[in-house]
Formats: structure tokens, C-alpha cells, sequence
């Protein structure tokens, strides 16, 4: 079997890599926490723990109304590990209101989920941690925006 080559004027054009665009360019900007190895390394496990909080929380879905907020936080850490909306001011203030209502879903009833899910991995407490150091990378995302910003005139 041999390999079919194209001649000279079929190939593809090579587009050059700053005539590119992407529609979701103004959403995913460079975090800190993406900027060396050991961070990409970091927002693949937190995308990963993550996405298993939300499957295991979606089950008590209607039987446990703080997994309502236990859901959503999951997914706002999915976007920011990709860093979505990252640099923005409020996303400093969104992080924190997750923060906030995580810390308040530890003082909920949670005697309907098992206590695996209420007290282990996935368990509020966890969320609430997680969501506070968050804030750090938040602000520090939105630092460098704003020092990037100023230096280019913006």
C-alpha cells in the first residue's frame, strides 16, 4: 500500500499562527496556575476531581438541595481550569460567592447522601478549600491582566 501525495497546488494553505482566530479567544486567556508543567498538571486533576464531584452530587440532585450548589461550583472550577474567564475582577467575586455558599452547605443536612459523599472526597468541605485557594489564583490571574494591560496601553 503506498501513500497518495498531493501535488504542489493541493495542498493545504499553511495559515500563519497570528492570522488565526478563535471565537472563544476572549474567554480563555493565560492563568498562572496553566503557565508551567506542574500547574497543567494541577488543572488536569482538579478538572478530573472535578467532574467526578459533579456525577457523584448529580445523583442527590433532588434529594439534596445543596448539591444544587455543589454542581455548579464544580463546573465554574472546570471553566476556570481551563482558565476561562481568567484576569477578570468578576471572576474573583463569582469564585468567592462559590466559596461562600460551599462553607454554608457544610452547616446544610446532608443526612440524605450517603456519608462517603458528605464526608469524604467530594464532600462540601473539600469544595469549600478547593474554592478558597482558588481565589488566590483568581487574584493573581487578575494581577497580571491588569499589569499586562497597563503595559500595552489598554
Amino acid at each position: 500500500m503506498s501513500a497518495t501525495v498531493l501535488p504542489p497546488d493541493m495542498s493545504p494553505p499553511v495559515i500563519p499562527h497570528s492570522s488565526r482566530t478563535d471565537c472563544w479567544e476572549p474567554f480563555v486567556v493565560s492563568t498562572v496556575l496553566r503557565s508551567t508543567a506542574i500547574g497543567e498538571t494541577i488543572a488536569l486533576l482538579v478538572t478530573g476531581w472535578c467532574v467526578f464531584a459533579a456525577l457523584a452530587w448529580g445523583v442527590y440532585l433532588f434529594q439534596c438541595p445543596a448539591a444544587i450548589v455543589l454542581i455548579l461550583s464544580a463546573l465554574w472550577m472546570i471553566l476556570r481550569s481551563v482558565g476561562g474567564l481568567s484576569g477578570f475582577l468578576r471572576t474573583v467575586f463569582v469564585t468567592s460567592s462559590f466559596a461562600i455558599a460551599a462553607w454554608r452547605v457544610m452547616d446544610s443536612d446532608l443526612s440524605l447522601v450517603p456519608t462517603w459523599l458528605s464526608e469524604g472526597v467530594f464532600s462540601p468541605f473539600g469544595f469549600a478549600v478547593l474554592l478558597s485557594l482558588w481565589i488566590g489564583i483568581d487574584l493573581v490571574d487578575f494581577t497580571r491582566a491588569k499589569q499586562a494591560s497597563s503595559r500595552h496601553g489598554s
